[in-house]
C-alpha cells in the first residue's frame, strides 16, 4: 500500500494540471523565449554600456520599487489569507485539489507571481544602464533566470496546495527587499539604511525554511506530488549555497579586513608614540651632555 501510494504519478513524475493549461504567458515556448531574450539583452547592455556614461533614471528606479513593493505585498497578503487564515488548509502538507475558492484564490495568485518573476528582469537592466557592473554576478543571473522557471514548472504541473510556502516567504522577502531598494532611489541617507546586510540573512532564512517544509512534506502523505518537493528541495540548497557564499564575501570578510585595518593602525600609532617618546629622551640626553661639555670647557 505504502509502496503504491509513493509510485503513483502524481509524485513520481510531473502531471499537466488542467486548470492552467491554456492560461497566458504559461507556454513553454514563452518561457524559453523569455528567459533567452533576458540573457540577450543583459550581454547587449553591458557590451554597449562599457564605452558609455552610466544613464540616470532615479525617477524610472523610483517608480519601479513602489510597483514591485505594492505587488509583493499583495501576493504575500493572498497567499497568507488563502492558506494560513483559514481553517480549511494545512500549513505542512495540503493536496493540491482542496476547497474550490481556496483553490481558485491560490491559482490566480500563483500566476501572478510567475508574472512577476519577468517584470524583475528590470532589476538585471537597470544595474546594466547604471554600469554597477560588478552586481550583475552569476548568482544574480542564476537567480532571475532559474526562478522564472520554478515558478512556470509550479504554474503549470503543481499550482496549488503546499506550492504555497516558498512563494509566501519569497513575497514576504520581496517586500522588504524592494522597499529598500525604494529609500536607496528617493535618496534616504546610508546611516538608515544600516540594514542592508539583514536581508540577506532573511533570505538564507527563507531558503533554510523552505528546506524543512520541503523535507516534511517528503514524509507526511497527503497527496502533494512529491516530485516537486524534491526540486525545490535541491534548488533551494543550490540557492542557499549561493547567496551564504556572497554574504560571506559582502560582509564576513570585509568586516574581518576592517578589524584587521584597525588593528595594524593602533598598532602603527603605538609604534609612531614609543620611537616619538624615545626621540625625545635622546634629544634631551644630547642636549644635557652637550651643557655640561661646554661648561667644563669654559671652567
Amino acid at each position: 500500500m505504502a509502496q503504491n501510494t509513493i509510485m503513483r504519478s502524481p509524485d513520481f513524475y510531473p502531471v499537466f494540471d488542467d486548470r492552467t493549461k491554456g492560461w497566458e504567458i504559461v507556454q513553454i515556448w514563452f518561457l524559453l523565449g523569455m528567459l533567452a531574450f533576458y540573457l540577450l539583452v543583459c550581454r547587449f547592455l553591458k557590451q554597449y554600456m562599457v564605452t558609455r556614461n552610466a544613464f540616470e533614471i532615479k525617477g524610472l528606479m523610483v517608480v519601479y520599487n513602489i510597483f514591485l513593493t505594492a505587488l509583493s505585498a499583495y501576493m504575500f497578503h493572498e497567499f497568507f489569507i488563502a492558506t494560513f487564515w483559514t481553517n480549511d488548509f494545512s500549513w505542512f502538507c495540503q493536496p493540491i485539489n482542496s476547497v474550490k475558492h481556496i483553490d481558485d484564490r491560490l491559482l490566480s495568485v500563483c500566476w501572478w507571481y510567475y508574472a512577476s518573476k519577468f517584470m524583475e528582469f528590470f532589476d538585471t537592466w537597470f544595474m546594466l544602464v547604471r554600469k554597477k557592473f560588478n552586481q550583475v554576478s552569476f548568482l544574480h543571473l542564476y537567480h532571475h533566470s532559474s526562478i522564472a522557471l520554478m515558478t512556470w514548472y509550479a504554474v503549470v504541473f503543481v499550482p496549488g496546495g503546499s506550492t504555497f510556502f516558498a512563494p509566501l516567504l519569497n513575497c514576504f522577502v520581496h517586500t522588504v527587499m524592494y522597499f529598500y531598494y525604494l529609500l536607496s532611489a528617493v535618496g534616504v541617507s546610508q546611516k538608515y539604511l544600516w540594514w542592508k546586510k539583514y536581508i540577506t540573512k532573511l533570505q538564507l532564512t527563507q531558503f533554510t525554511l523552505i528546506l524543512a517544509h520541503s523535507i516534511l512534506g517528503l514524509f507526511m502523505s497527503c497527496g502533494f506530488p512529491r516530485h516537486y518537493l524534491l526540486i525545490l528541495f535541491f534548488y533551494n540548497v543550490s540557492m542557499f549555497w549561493l547567496f551564504s557564499d556572497f554574504y560571506s564575501k559582502s560582509y564576513t570578510s570585509k568586516k574581518q579586513q576592517q578589524q584587521m585595518a584597525h588593528k595594524q593602525q593602533q598598532q602603527l600609532g603605538e609604534n609612531n608614540t614609543s620611537k616619538s617618546v624615545t626621540g625625545e629622551d635622546v634629544d634631551g640626553t644630547e642636549r644635557r651632555s652637550s651643557l655640561r661639555q661646554r661648561s667644563t670647557n669654559q671652567n
